[in-house]
């Protein structure tokens, strides 16, 4: 199984990461990089999305300010039995709930 299925996706982390050191919260960026792995964030034209991410990290003064401005984009997720029955078949959240068990179990 490749864990991370958007290598796009873990561009902005790294970012968070290096202009925030010392405010860094590993559990708020890691909660962002799920839910853009979830929504598909940068599938399509990511780079012009991944870009627009990096501008907004590279423009805010905190970390805080950086995680609620990237959190804006994203819808809540509910996850329900349909969900997790088409994650069978890799349809909807498939991919990502797949991930989550992966990552749950070790």
């Amino acid at each position: 199984m490749r864990v991370i299925y958007a290598k796009n996706t873990i561009i902005p982390l790294f970012y968070l990461y290096y202009k925030f050191q010392n405010q860094f919260d590993f559990n708020k960026a890691f909660h962002f990089f799920l839910l853009a792995l979830a929504q598909g964030r940068y599938s399509g034209a990511s780079e012009t999305t991944l870009q627009e991410d990096i501008n907004i990290i590279h423009k805010v003064s905190n970390f805080e300010e950086a995680n609620a401005e990237l959190h804006k984009k994203f819808d809540p997720i509910e996850i329900n039995k349909d969900a997790v029955k088409n994650a069978i078949h890799y349809q909807g959240l498939g991919r990502f709930l797949k991930l989550v068990l992966y990552l749950y179990s070790l």
